[in-house]
Order: structure tokens, then sequence, then C-alpha cells
């Protein structure tokens, strides 16, 4: 988890590094005209994102048990805006509206035949702050549902957690939304991006088979994507 962490922090700040030095290039050839377009100073533009993710639970476990990391079947999807806040750089907010999940699983020591897959989803709104390519932010999120798929030797059944035990979160992210391909009327992008919940998820502890056991969930996820941003005539770089 650490060595992805370091390679999304990297990529980004290689993404930075790499534009700014091209800004600089620009403000010192100013005896000469330059003509920008939407493929050099990106303008306001709205698109679709999908995304595909993996997590693992970060507290402790009760006695016994092991967190397991686990990539979920379903992705993260929603609609994705960049508005500039100007036209001399690449830098601005990239707003997302989305369905997203937090994947986690749970395995008994020495039974890996007995283990448990959550998941919880919810509608985010994330804000993030985006500079030629690197993205830092927040997701505000509203629950929708949680549930758990469990197995015990083989014998598989889902149990589907009570909405009103789940809690209202803000989840920070850090990553990177890098052009692969950038025309005049978008950018096709690939989404790096690592996500760590504020808080534990649920209003009430939950409650293993022994009594005396109490655990909650705070979940860190690594999520890989690609996203299409529709370039627009607002705010762009003439």
């Amino acid at each position: 988890m650490k060595k992805i962490l370091l390679i999304i922090v990297s990529v980004s700040l290689y993404f930075v590094i790499s534009n700014a030095e091209l800004f600089a290039q620009d403000k010192g050839n100013q005896s000469t005209e330059t003509k920008y377009t939407a493929m050099d100073i990106y303008p306001f533009g709205v698109g679709l994102a999908i995304s595909f993710k993996g997590g693992v639970n970060t507290m402790d476990p009760p006695d016994g048990v092991k967190n397991d990391y686990v990539f979920t079947a379903m992705p993260d999807i929603g609609a994705q805006v960049y508005l500039p806040f100007g036209t001399e750089n690449n830098m601005g907010i990239v707003f997302d509206l989305a369905y997203l999940s937090f994947p986690y699983k749970f395995k008994l020591y020495g039974q890996e035949d007995v283990n448990w897959l959550d998941k919880v989803s919810y509608f985010a709104i994330a804000p993030n702050f985006h500079l030629s390519g690197f993205m830092i932010g927040f997701n505000f999120c509203l629950p929708l549902a949680a549930s758990s798929d469990n197995n015990v030797a083989g014998n598989s059944y889902t149990y589907n957690y009570q909405k009103d035990n789940m809690k209202f979160i803000i989840d920070a992210h850090i990553g990177a939304l890098i052009p692969l391909i950038n025309t005049e009327t978008g950018r096709f992008n690939l989404l790096i991006q690592a996500e760590y919940a504020l808080s534990d998820i649920f209003e009430n502890d939950l409650i293993t088979k022994n009594p005396q056991q109490e655990f909650n969930i705070q979940p860190v996820a690594i999520k890989f994507g690609l996203s299409y941003i529709f370039n627009t005539s607002l705010l762009q770089k003439q």
C-alpha cells in the first residue's frame, strides 16, 4: 500500500514539474508571439469518469481476525467538471459528482475459507485542486447502502446493513489526472488516486459473534480509472 501511494505521489509531482518548466519557457520567449490552444491551456470542460479500486480497513479487527485487501467489482462512476482559475496556466478545480464505494475484507487466522467481504456505497461531491495533472481534494460522502458477503466453509450469504447506521463521511485524496489523448475537442485521461476516510463509517460499533469484541471501519483505497473531459469555448485562451 505504501509503495503504491508513493508511486501515485511521484507521478503527480512529475507532471507538475514538467508543466512548470513549460510555463517558464513560455514566459522566457515573450519576444515571440505564442498562440495557445485548448491543448495547451485547458478551458472549462465537462465529462464522465469511471474507475475501479481496491481497499482495506485501517482499524484493528477483533482477536483472531485479520484485514485483507480486496478489489471492488462495481466501479466508481460519475460526472466530472473542470473549472480553470484563469487562462495563463493549467490550474483550476475539478468537481466530481459520483457514485463511489469502499471495499474491504476480513479473514479468520488459520481459516482462509471463513471470510467476509463488505462494500459501502455513497453519493459523493468532490472538489479537487488541479495543477497540471496533479490533484488533491476531498470527497463529501452521503451514505447509500452497505452490505457484507459472508463465506463460511463454502456456505455463502449476504447481510445488508441498515442505512441509518452509516455516517456521513469525508475522505481526503491525492492523485493525478494524466492526459493520454489531448485534442481541441477534449482530453482522454488516466485517473490515479489514493483515498483515505477521515473517520469511521458506522454510527455504532459492529459487534462480532463474541459480544465482548467491538470494532468499526475506517477504509483506505487506491483507484485507477479513465475519464473524458469535453472542451468548451468558455474561459478558453485565444
